[in-house]
């Protein structure tokens, strides 16, 4: 419960504040004229703060150890519960990344709120389903969890990366507006897909949503067969 609380709650809420640092002050558009892109961007943010989690929980392990001293190790157990963690820890930091890319912070609050409410009802039908077909945590089960640890946290990591936009065409609709979108009918979508799979194929409605939450925000970009404009320069004097 200790490790859980650490874990799952209180360090990934810390990315509430990580991607304000580089808005707020124009940053980011110091970052775009360089190599990286607006993934390797929120990418950065991402393995740090997932990665300082990941020690922060390995190094809590003794506590486990000394724990379970007296009596034995559930291996499978354990590492099953590890994983739930390390994965819920992923799409919480993510969701709270994706959160942090507004200004206000009481639109953070809400947009981190309907974030952690899609992502419970989007997984918690897919895997009643997997586990109801499969007799337990099978292998079902659990390519469905990994499944869900992917499409929520690319779609958090999607909603941080479209904040970064330059620009949007006047034709465009806002990308951050359409990935909130996006999660208000994700759990829909996910739970008819499993229902009408019978419970097999949630995992398909969870890839479904990574494909598009990584596609909705794609930065135009002309071919690569068509030269570049000639510049404008003023003509030189007779």
């Amino acid at each position: 419960m200790v490790v859980s609380g650490i874990c799952l709650l209180i360090m990934p809420l810390g990315g509430t504040i990580l991607m304000g640092q580089e808005i707020e002050e124009g940053n980011h558009e110091l970052l775009l004229l360089t190599k990286l892109d607006r993934w390797k961007v929120v990418f950065g943010k991402f393995i740090t703060l997932w990665g300082l989690i990941a020690l922060t929980f390995v190094s809590l392990m003794p506590y486990v150890v000394v724990r379970y001293m007296v009596g034995g190790i559930e291996w499978w157990h354990e590492a099953a519960c590890a994983g739930t963690i390390l994965g819920g820890s992923a799409m919480v930091s993510a969701g709270a990344i994706g959160a942090s890319a507004f200004k206000r912070m009481g639109v953070r609050i809400a947009v981190l709120v309907l974030f952690l409410v899609s992502m419970m009802a989007g997984c918690a039908g897919p895997l009643f389903g997997a586990g109801a077909q499969s007799g337990g945590c099978g292998w079902l089960y659990h390519f469905t969890a990994l499944c869900a640890v992917v499409a929520f946290s690319l779609t958090g990591l999607a909603l941080a990366r479209s904040r970064l936009r330059l620009s949007i065409l006047a034709y465009e609709v806002n990308p951050s507006g359409m990935i909130l979108g996006l999660l208000v009918f994700a759990p829909f979508i996910i739970g008819f897909v499993t229902a009408v799979t019978v419970g097999w194929g949630g995992a398909l409605g969870l890839i479904g949503l990574a494909i598009i939450a990584v596609r909705m925000d794609v930065t135009p970009k002309a071919p690569k067969w068509m030269a570049a404009p000639p510049p404008n320069l003023p003509q030189a004097p007779a």
